[in-house]
Protein backbone atom coordinates (compact mmCIF):
# COMPACT_ATOMS: atom_id res chain seq x y z
CA UNK A 1 0.00 0.00 0.00
CA UNK A 2 2.91 2.29 0.75
CA UNK A 3 4.31 1.72 -2.74
CA UNK A 4 0.84 2.38 -4.20
CA UNK A 5 0.59 5.56 -2.15
CA UNK A 6 4.02 6.70 -3.34
CA UNK A 7 3.13 5.84 -6.92
CA UNK A 8 -0.07 7.81 -6.70
CA UNK A 9 1.75 10.69 -5.08
CA UNK A 10 4.93 10.88 -7.18
CA UNK A 11 4.39 8.50 -10.02
CA UNK A 12 6.06 5.18 -11.01
CA UNK A 13 9.46 6.67 -11.83
CA UNK A 14 9.90 8.07 -8.34
CA UNK A 15 8.90 4.75 -6.82
CA UNK A 16 11.66 2.88 -8.67
CA UNK A 17 14.28 5.44 -7.62
CA UNK A 18 13.42 5.18 -3.95
CA UNK A 19 13.38 1.40 -4.06
CA UNK A 20 16.78 1.33 -5.75
CA UNK A 21 18.24 3.65 -3.13
CA UNK A 22 16.76 1.59 -0.33
CA UNK A 23 18.24 -1.55 -1.87
CA UNK A 24 21.68 0.02 -2.23
CA UNK A 25 21.57 1.25 1.37
CA UNK A 26 20.66 -2.25 2.51
CA UNK A 27 23.57 -3.76 0.54
CA UNK A 28 26.00 -1.21 1.99
CA UNK A 29 24.83 -1.92 5.53
CA UNK A 30 25.11 -5.66 4.94
CA UNK A 31 28.63 -5.24 3.54
CA UNK A 32 29.73 -3.14 6.50
CA UNK A 33 28.26 -5.66 8.92
CA UNK A 34 30.01 -8.53 7.14
CA UNK A 35 33.34 -6.68 7.00
CA UNK A 36 33.15 -5.80 10.70
CA UNK A 37 32.40 -9.41 11.57
CA UNK A 38 35.39 -10.60 9.52
CA UNK A 39 37.75 -8.00 11.03
CA UNK A 40 36.54 -8.75 14.53
CA UNK A 41 37.08 -12.47 14.01
CA UNK A 42 40.55 -11.84 12.59
CA UNK A 43 41.45 -9.63 15.54
CA UNK A 44 40.20 -12.29 17.91
CA UNK A 45 42.24 -14.97 16.12
CA UNK A 46 45.31 -12.72 16.09
CA UNK A 47 44.98 -12.07 19.83
CA UNK A 48 44.64 -15.77 20.54
CA UNK A 49 47.84 -16.56 18.63
CA UNK A 50 49.89 -13.59 19.84
CA UNK A 51 53.07 -14.48 21.75
CA UNK A 52 54.39 -12.37 24.63
CA UNK A 53 57.97 -12.77 25.92
CA UNK A 54 56.74 -14.50 29.08
CA UNK A 55 55.07 -17.14 26.88
CA UNK A 56 58.44 -18.22 25.45
CA UNK A 57 59.55 -21.02 27.75
CA UNK A 58 63.06 -22.51 28.02
CA UNK A 59 63.10 -26.23 28.75
CA UNK A 60 65.13 -27.02 31.89
CA UNK A 61 67.57 -24.08 31.94
CA UNK A 62 70.62 -24.45 34.22
CA UNK A 63 70.67 -22.41 37.41
CA UNK A 64 73.16 -19.91 36.00
CA UNK A 65 70.87 -18.80 33.16
CA UNK A 66 69.45 -15.36 34.12
CA UNK A 67 65.74 -14.71 34.52
CA UNK A 68 66.07 -12.04 31.83
CA UNK A 69 67.48 -14.56 29.32
CA UNK A 70 64.52 -14.52 26.88
CA UNK A 71 64.15 -10.75 26.99
CA UNK A 72 67.89 -10.32 26.35
CA UNK A 73 67.65 -12.45 23.21
CA UNK A 74 64.54 -10.67 21.88
CA UNK A 75 66.04 -7.24 22.54
CA UNK A 76 69.37 -7.99 20.87
CA UNK A 77 68.03 -9.54 17.65
CA UNK A 78 66.91 -6.88 15.10
CA UNK A 79 64.20 -9.00 13.46
CA UNK A 80 62.52 -9.56 16.84
CA UNK A 81 63.20 -6.28 18.60
CA UNK A 82 60.01 -4.49 17.54
CA UNK A 83 58.06 -7.32 15.93
CA UNK A 84 54.78 -8.74 17.18
CA UNK A 85 55.27 -12.47 17.66
CA UNK A 86 52.47 -14.77 16.57
CA UNK A 87 52.00 -18.49 16.07
CA UNK A 88 50.59 -17.63 12.64
CA UNK A 89 54.10 -16.71 11.48
CA UNK A 90 55.56 -19.87 9.90
CA UNK A 91 59.07 -18.38 9.89
CA UNK A 92 59.10 -17.71 13.63
CA UNK A 93 60.76 -20.98 14.80
CA UNK A 94 63.74 -20.49 12.47
CA UNK A 95 64.06 -16.84 13.44
CA UNK A 96 63.98 -17.67 17.15
CA UNK A 97 66.58 -20.41 16.70
CA UNK A 98 68.97 -17.96 15.00
CA UNK A 99 68.39 -15.35 17.70
CA UNK A 100 68.98 -17.69 20.63
CA UNK A 101 72.13 -19.19 19.11
CA UNK A 102 73.73 -15.73 19.26
CA UNK A 103 73.56 -15.70 23.07
CA UNK A 104 76.90 -16.55 24.72
CA UNK A 105 75.36 -19.21 26.97
CA UNK A 106 73.90 -21.13 24.00
CA UNK A 107 75.89 -23.81 22.18
CA UNK A 108 73.03 -24.62 19.81
CA UNK A 109 69.21 -24.74 19.69
CA UNK A 110 67.84 -28.28 19.61
CA UNK A 111 64.22 -27.45 18.75
CA UNK A 112 61.54 -24.74 18.82
CA UNK A 113 58.04 -26.05 19.56
CA UNK A 114 54.97 -23.86 19.04
CA UNK A 115 52.11 -25.07 21.25
CA UNK A 116 48.49 -24.23 21.99
CA UNK A 117 47.34 -22.26 23.93
CA UNK A 118 49.74 -19.66 22.60
CA UNK A 119 53.24 -20.47 23.87
CA UNK A 120 56.62 -21.55 22.56
CA UNK A 121 58.95 -24.09 24.17
CA UNK A 122 62.62 -23.92 23.18
CA UNK A 123 65.04 -26.77 23.86
CA UNK A 124 68.62 -25.54 24.09
CA UNK A 125 72.02 -27.17 24.50
CA UNK A 126 73.62 -24.74 26.93
CA UNK A 127 77.35 -24.29 27.37
CA UNK A 128 78.55 -25.91 30.59
CA UNK A 129 81.27 -24.38 32.78
CA UNK A 130 84.13 -26.80 33.45
CA UNK A 131 86.89 -24.58 34.85
CA UNK A 132 87.99 -21.11 35.95
CA UNK A 133 91.12 -19.54 34.48
CA UNK A 134 92.91 -17.65 37.25
CA UNK A 135 93.36 -14.02 36.22
CA UNK A 136 97.02 -13.45 35.28
CA UNK A 137 98.46 -11.02 37.83
CA UNK A 138 100.63 -9.24 35.26
CA UNK A 139 97.46 -8.11 33.48
CA UNK A 140 95.07 -7.99 36.45
CA UNK A 141 97.15 -6.97 39.50
CA UNK A 142 94.01 -6.12 41.48
CA UNK A 143 92.14 -9.31 40.59
CA UNK A 144 92.37 -10.55 44.22
CA UNK A 145 92.04 -14.18 43.27
CA UNK A 146 89.45 -13.64 40.56
CA UNK A 147 89.13 -15.65 37.39
CA UNK A 148 87.38 -16.26 34.08
CA UNK A 149 84.76 -18.96 33.63
CA UNK A 150 85.23 -21.19 30.54
CA UNK A 151 83.59 -24.21 28.93
CA UNK A 152 85.23 -27.36 27.54
CA UNK A 153 86.09 -25.62 24.26
CA UNK A 154 87.83 -22.73 26.03
CA UNK A 155 85.00 -20.27 25.33
CA UNK A 156 84.68 -17.38 27.77
CA UNK A 157 81.37 -17.56 29.65
CA UNK A 158 79.25 -14.82 31.29
CA UNK A 159 79.83 -14.58 35.02
CA UNK A 160 76.95 -12.45 36.35
CA UNK A 161 75.42 -15.40 38.22
CA UNK A 162 78.79 -16.39 39.66
CA UNK A 163 79.52 -12.85 40.80
CA UNK A 164 76.40 -13.09 42.94
CA UNK A 165 77.27 -16.64 44.06
CA UNK A 166 81.05 -16.43 44.15
CA UNK A 167 81.34 -19.52 46.35
CA UNK A 168 80.14 -21.63 43.43
CA UNK A 169 83.26 -20.74 41.42
CA UNK A 170 85.20 -22.98 43.79
CA UNK A 171 83.11 -25.97 42.72
CA UNK A 172 85.20 -25.91 39.53
CA UNK A 173 88.86 -26.69 38.86
CA UNK A 174 91.01 -23.57 38.58
CA UNK A 175 93.61 -23.27 35.82
CA UNK A 176 96.84 -21.55 36.84
CA UNK A 177 99.81 -20.51 34.71
CA UNK A 178 97.93 -18.80 31.88
CA UNK A 179 99.54 -15.46 31.05
CA UNK A 180 97.33 -14.42 28.12
CA UNK A 181 94.02 -12.57 28.34
CA UNK A 182 90.73 -13.32 26.53
CA UNK A 183 90.80 -12.03 22.94
CA UNK A 184 87.05 -12.04 22.40
CA UNK A 185 83.82 -11.38 24.24
CA UNK A 186 81.51 -13.79 26.07
CA UNK A 187 80.72 -16.91 24.07
CA UNK A 188 83.94 -16.64 22.03
CA UNK A 189 87.19 -18.66 22.26
CA UNK A 190 90.07 -17.47 24.42
CA UNK A 191 92.42 -18.04 21.45
CA UNK A 192 95.27 -19.57 23.47
CA UNK A 193 96.41 -23.15 22.84
CA UNK A 194 97.19 -23.62 26.52
CA UNK A 195 93.66 -22.59 27.51
CA UNK A 196 92.19 -24.95 24.90
CA UNK A 197 94.27 -27.87 26.21
CA UNK A 198 93.61 -27.09 29.86
CA UNK A 199 89.87 -26.72 29.16
CA UNK A 200 89.77 -30.16 27.50
CA UNK A 201 91.65 -31.64 30.47
CA UNK A 202 89.23 -29.95 32.86
CA UNK A 203 86.32 -31.46 30.93
CA UNK A 204 87.86 -34.92 31.26
CA UNK A 205 88.30 -34.45 35.02
CA UNK A 206 85.06 -32.56 35.63
CA UNK A 207 82.73 -35.56 35.87
CA UNK A 208 85.03 -37.44 38.29
CA UNK A 209 86.06 -34.52 40.45
CA UNK A 210 83.53 -35.16 43.19
CA UNK A 211 85.56 -38.33 43.80
CA UNK A 212 89.04 -37.04 43.00
CA UNK A 213 88.84 -33.75 44.93
CA UNK A 214 91.04 -31.76 42.54
CA UNK A 215 91.49 -28.02 42.96
CA UNK A 216 94.04 -26.89 40.36
CA UNK A 217 95.44 -27.51 36.92
CA UNK A 218 98.86 -25.86 36.72
CA UNK A 219 100.11 -25.17 33.18
CA UNK A 220 103.80 -25.01 32.28
CA UNK A 221 104.33 -23.88 28.67
CA UNK A 222 106.76 -25.90 26.54
CA UNK A 223 109.91 -24.33 25.20
CA UNK A 224 109.58 -21.78 22.41
CA UNK A 225 109.82 -24.47 19.72
CA UNK A 226 107.04 -26.53 21.24
CA UNK A 227 103.27 -26.26 21.14
CA UNK A 228 101.08 -26.73 24.16
CA UNK A 229 102.16 -27.39 27.71
CA UNK A 230 102.82 -29.81 30.52
CA UNK A 231 100.18 -30.17 33.18
CA UNK A 232 100.21 -30.80 36.90
CA UNK A 233 97.15 -31.33 39.07
CA UNK A 234 96.70 -30.47 42.72
CA UNK A 235 94.08 -31.61 45.22
CA UNK A 236 92.36 -29.33 47.69
CA UNK A 237 94.81 -30.55 50.36
CA UNK A 238 97.89 -30.01 48.25
CA UNK A 239 98.66 -33.46 46.85
CA UNK A 240 100.37 -33.05 43.47
CA UNK A 241 99.77 -35.22 40.40
CA UNK A 242 102.13 -34.99 37.42
CA UNK A 243 99.88 -35.40 34.38
CA UNK A 244 102.29 -34.62 31.55
CA UNK A 245 101.08 -33.54 28.11
CA UNK A 246 97.51 -33.14 26.98
CA UNK A 247 98.08 -32.56 23.25
CA UNK A 248 94.76 -31.19 22.10
CA UNK A 249 96.73 -28.61 20.11
CA UNK A 250 96.82 -31.14 17.27
CA UNK A 251 93.07 -30.82 16.86
CA UNK A 252 93.42 -27.05 16.53
CA UNK A 253 95.81 -27.50 13.61
CA UNK A 254 93.18 -29.67 11.92
CA UNK A 255 90.88 -26.67 11.62
CA UNK A 256 92.82 -25.58 8.54
CA UNK A 257 92.41 -28.93 6.80
CA UNK A 258 89.55 -30.06 4.51
CA UNK A 259 86.41 -30.98 6.47
CA UNK A 260 88.09 -29.18 9.38
CA UNK A 261 85.24 -29.19 11.96
CA UNK A 262 84.76 -32.94 11.68
CA UNK A 263 88.49 -33.73 11.67
CA UNK A 264 89.21 -31.34 14.53
CA UNK A 265 86.45 -32.87 16.66
CA UNK A 266 87.62 -36.40 15.83
CA UNK A 267 91.25 -35.69 16.76
CA UNK A 268 90.18 -33.95 19.94
CA UNK A 269 88.00 -36.90 20.93
CA UNK A 270 90.85 -39.34 20.24
CA UNK A 271 93.23 -37.37 22.47
CA UNK A 272 90.69 -37.28 25.31
CA UNK A 273 90.01 -41.02 24.98
CA UNK A 274 93.74 -41.75 25.08
CA UNK A 275 94.04 -39.82 28.34
CA UNK A 276 91.12 -41.58 30.02
CA UNK A 277 93.31 -44.38 31.56
CA UNK A 278 95.01 -41.74 33.71
CA UNK A 279 91.67 -40.77 35.24
CA UNK A 280 90.86 -44.45 35.71
CA UNK A 281 94.13 -44.88 37.63
CA UNK A 282 93.35 -41.91 39.87
CA UNK A 283 89.95 -43.40 40.65
CA UNK A 284 91.72 -46.69 41.41
CA UNK A 285 93.98 -44.91 43.94
CA UNK A 286 90.93 -43.33 45.59
CA UNK A 287 89.38 -46.80 45.81
CA UNK A 288 92.55 -48.15 47.45
CA UNK A 289 93.29 -45.36 49.92
CA UNK A 290 90.02 -43.47 50.33
CA UNK A 291 91.34 -40.28 48.71
CA UNK A 292 94.33 -39.07 46.70
CA UNK A 293 95.60 -37.27 49.80
CA UNK A 294 95.95 -40.60 51.61
CA UNK A 295 98.24 -42.11 49.00
CA UNK A 296 101.53 -43.04 50.78
CA UNK A 297 104.22 -40.37 50.69
CA UNK A 298 106.64 -42.65 48.86
CA UNK A 299 104.21 -42.58 45.90
CA UNK A 300 103.97 -38.78 45.82
CA UNK A 301 103.90 -36.78 43.73
CA UNK A 302 101.65 -39.15 41.82
CA UNK A 303 103.25 -39.56 38.39
CA UNK A 304 100.90 -40.35 35.50
CA UNK A 305 103.35 -39.72 32.67
CA UNK A 306 104.20 -43.43 32.38
CA UNK A 307 100.61 -44.61 32.41
CA UNK A 308 99.35 -46.27 29.26
CA UNK A 309 97.34 -44.08 26.89
CA UNK A 310 96.55 -46.87 24.47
Amino acid sequence: MFAEFVQNLFGGKCQRSILVQLGMATLILFGLWTAWGFCASQLAVSARFKILPEQILIAEPPEWIPASFVQEVLSDYPDLKETELTLLDSTLPATLAKAFELHPWVEYVESVEMTWPASIVIHIAFRTPVAVVAAPLEHYPDAKGGGFLIDAAGNLLPDAYFQEHSEKLFDYIWIHGITSVPMGSYGEPWNDVLVSEAAALAELLHWSNATLGLKKIVVTPKEEQGIGGDYQLETRRGTKIVWGEFPVAASLAARNLPHSPERSAKIRRQVIDQQEPKVTYLRYLVGCYGSLDRVPDDQKPIDLTKKSTE
